[in-house]
């Protein structure tokens, strides 16, 4: 477990990605989500709060689509000291057939 991950990401050619975020400490956590694009770019920052060991998901058209849709890019979480976090990225492709998206612990 970590505090920060990155997340690729690919919602272009009617595939979609969803996010789960599971935290893992015994105090709340505000972890910072940053979304590139592919070039690197920062579109948009946001934060999302949990409760001690909660959890949440969202897909990423559902919370961020006016920033997301048609794009490839990376989520970053960044938690601060000292919370954990845990964090499942899920790609769906045009038919629903779906697979998990390896993410990066910093």
């Amino acid at each position: 477990y970590s505090g920060d991950y990155v997340v690729p990401f690919d919602n272009t050619n009617g595939s979609s990605t969803a996010i789960a975020l599971a935290n893992i400490s015994a105090q709340a956590v505000t972890a910072t989500i940053s979304i590139s694009n592919d070039a690197g770019a920062v579109m948009l920052s946001d934060t999302v709060t949990l409760p001690p060991m909660a959890h949440r998901s969202f897909t990423l058209a559902d919370r961020y689509g006016s920033v997301t849709a048609q794009r490839r890019g990376t989520l970053e979480f960044t938690t601060p000291t000292p919370g954990l976090i845990s964090v499942l990225g899920l790609s769906f492709n045009a038919t629903g057939a779906f697979s998990t998206i390896p993410t990066i612990a910093k």
